[in-house]
């Protein structure tokens, strides 16, 4: 008799905290275990550094990278995605990144590469290639 008040007392308590967190009340915001979180690094596809100042979107989520080149976008629905990469000023991407698929969890997407526009030199003016 004492377990079973002591499982009706538990049970009440955990339904008053999942009624609290579905009414929408003004705490902390919370991760849906219906969505995912997708991290990275953006980097120098030369040296390999990180590379601050770039932004990562995916769906409404939006993160910049700091100084470590590292971004998180938290609650991002799953299922396929667009990554959206707008490299700081004086950087352009090394290549496409595409749609990715992503599930439920954590999703480390690994290395995103910028390089420098220095390493693009623009077309001489007025070259006829002769």
């Amino acid at each position: 008799e004492c377990l079973m008040r002591q499982l009706t007392a538990i049970f009440a308590i955990v339904s008053t905290a999942l009624l609290g967190l579905s009414c929408g009340g003004s705490g902390p915001t919370l991760v849906s275990p219906h969505s995912v979180t997708i991290e990275g690094r953006i980097v120098d596809a030369i040296t390999g550094q990180p590379v601050s100042g770039a932004i990562v979107e995916a769906g409404d989520q939006r993160a910049t990278t700091a100084a470590q080149g590292r971004y998180r976008l938290i609650n991002v629905p799953p299922g396929t995605t667009q990554l959206v990469i707008t490299p700081p000023d004086g950087w352009s991407l090394a290549g496409n990144t595409g749609a990715v698929e992503i599930e439920l969890g954590s999703n480390e997407i690994g290395n995103i590469y910028l390089v420098p526009d220095t390493e693009r030199p623009p077309s001489p003016p007025g070259s006829t290639g002769g």
